[in-house]
């Protein structure tokens, strides 16, 4: 297995619950193929937002590579030392 992503779609919104790969899957583009396959199959189900959460130890630089990924709120010291990320992004159809 080279990695995959995991979620939901409630409410309108894409919510990514785990996005994970292995070093090679994430250096060939992997990782953007998955989100962008999610984002359309949520945009064909009606949603208009996505949301993730993710951690400083974490790849947060690949979750907001894209311009239209926002960080909207910051949990602090979550673990000691480290900071929880949360993320939002308009999902809109492509052409």
């Amino acid at each position: 297995m080279l990695g995959g992503l995991l979620g939901d779609i409630w409410g309108g919104w894409l919510h990514v619950s785990f996005l994970w790969w292995r070093g090679r899957c994430a250096r060939t583009g992997g990782r953007d193929d998955w989100m962008r396959e999610a984002e359309r199959y949520a945009i064909a189900r009606g949603a208009h937002d996505a949301h993730l959460e993710t951690f400083s130890f974490q790849a947060r630089r690949c979750c907001t590579r894209s311009s239209a990924t926002e960080l909207f709120g910051q949990l602090d010291d979550f673990p000691p030392g480290h900071t929880k990320y949360y993320l939002r992004k308009k999902l809109t159809r492509r052409r």
